[in-house]
C-alpha cells in the first residue's frame, strides 16, 4: 500500500509500505478521504518531539472497512467510516458509553 512517510521538517515521501493487519479490537481501513489538520501542518514545517521519523501521521480520515480484528463490534466488511482523532473520553460521537473507538459507520 502507498503512504506519505514522514522523514524530517519538510521530508515527506510517498513509498510503498506493508499492509497491516487488524488485530484484536481494529479495524484496517481503505482510506477514501483524508484531510491535513494543524497538528499535520505543524509535524511536517517543524517536526514533533513525539513523532519519531520515519513515521506515519494522519488522523482524519474516511475509509471502507477492509479487514475487522476478533472483538469488534458495529463495523462490517464495507461499511464507511469515518475516524473521530479525539472523542471525549468514554463516549462516542453518539454520546453514548459502548465504545471508546473513535469511530463510527456513516448512517
Amino acid at each position: 500500500m502507498k503512504a506519505a512517510v514522514f522523514y524530517g521538517p519538510r521530508d515527506v515521501r510517498v513509498e510503498t509500505v506493508p499492509r497491516p493487519s487488524a488485530g484484536p479490537g481494529e479495524v484496517i481501513l481503505r482510506v477514501l478521504r483524508c484531510a491535513v489538520c494543524g497538528t499535520d501542518k505543524r509535524i511536517f514545517t517543524h517536526g514533533q518531539k513525539n513523532v519519531v521519523p520515519p513515521a506515519i501521521t494522519g488522523h482524519e480520515i474516511v475509509g471502507t472497512v477492509e479487514e475487522i480484528g476478533g472483538g469488534v463490534d458495529g463495523a462490517g466488511a464495507s461499511n464507511t467510516i469515518f475516524v473521530i482523532p479525539s472523542p471525549p473520553s468514554g463516549t462516542t460521537m453518539r454520546g453514548d458509553s459502548r465504545s471508546t473507538s473513535g469511530s463510527r459507520r456513516r448512517p
